[in-house]
């Protein structure tokens, strides 16, 4: 019997694993001393999804005023498409605040992640040229909230 996902706070132990999940989602993964700061940080949060005692999704995120900035979200390749980064962004919308909007930045080029977004109800808002070292242009997106709710998308066919 396979086991659910569960969502909880991040924690300092959690840095290898973060890290090893940057790793497999990202060409520029995050340090290990990045990950240390973004957990200690009082101005940020980092949820973390697990399965049994493992670590398979993280969402660091942080408030700017009513906007819900997402720095970073990254799944196991292993858990992709079974709903854990949408019970991600659920917890963090829930979690946090009142938020008007959700905001984050994708690379133009992964389009695993603009499906998954757009599933979630994320719009393209901008366009960051030549955003990425590789000169890869960013994508500004925008889930804009009602009473701090997620509004009836439930895909997680790209989660």
């Amino acid at each position: 019997m396979e086991t659910s996902v569960s969502i909880r706070e991040g924690r300092a132990e959690d840095v290898d694993m973060l890290e090893e999940i940057s790793r497999q989602s990202f060409a520029k993964s995050w340090s290990r001393d990045g990950f240390l700061e973004e957990l200690l940080s009082q101005n940020r949060t980092v949820w973390v999804a697990t399965r049994e005692a493992l670590v398979v999704g993280y969402l660091i995120a942080r408030p700017v005023l009513d906007v819900l900035e997402v720095l970073s979200l990254a799944v196991d390749p292993l858990e992709r498409r079974c709903g854990t980064g949408s019970k991600l962004i659920k917890k963090g919308i829930e979690s946090e605040g009142e938020w008007s909007v959700v905001q984050l930045e994708v690379r133009e080029d992964n389009l695993d992640a603009l499906m998954f977004y757009q599933s979630m109800g994320f719009e393209k808002v901008g366009r960051r040229h030549r955003y990425y070292s590789s000169r890869t242009d960013a994508l500004l997106l925008s889930l804009v909230l009602r009473s701090g709710v997620l509004d009836g998308s439930d895909s997680d066919e790209y989660a």
